[in-house]
């Protein structure tokens, strides 16, 4: 599970740096994680704490995969505000682990 979300990672890091178009744009299966100021995470119209993102993840992804057999194309990380690099970091551990 943890080498398929640091695949997922490192080819959204592979091709943000190539300056290609976002897998959203391509059509692609992806999960959006959106982070707030005050360190809330958010996934389309759901919030969680930091806890709750890792069980969101887990469960979405568990799911995709006992339906269709294929996982998720990328996982979309932004930033909404300011977000100071301690709650970036942590939010970065919590989808690797």
């Amino acid at each position: 599970m943890r080498m398929v979300l640091f695949s997922i990672l490192l080819g959204l890091g592979i091709s943000s740096k190539a300056g290609l178009s976002s897998p959203a744009e391509k059509g692609e299966k992806v999960i959006t994680v959106t982070v707030t100021e005050i360190g809330m995470t958010l996934i389309g119209n759901e919030t969680f704490t930091m806890d709750g993102l890792v069980v969101e993840l887990q469960t979405r992804l568990w799911k995709s995969f006992l339906g269709t057999g294929k996982m998720y194309d990328a996982i979309i990380l932004k930033y909404e505000g300011n977000v100071d690099s301690l709650t970036r970091e942590t939010v970065i551990k919590a989808i690797k682990d």
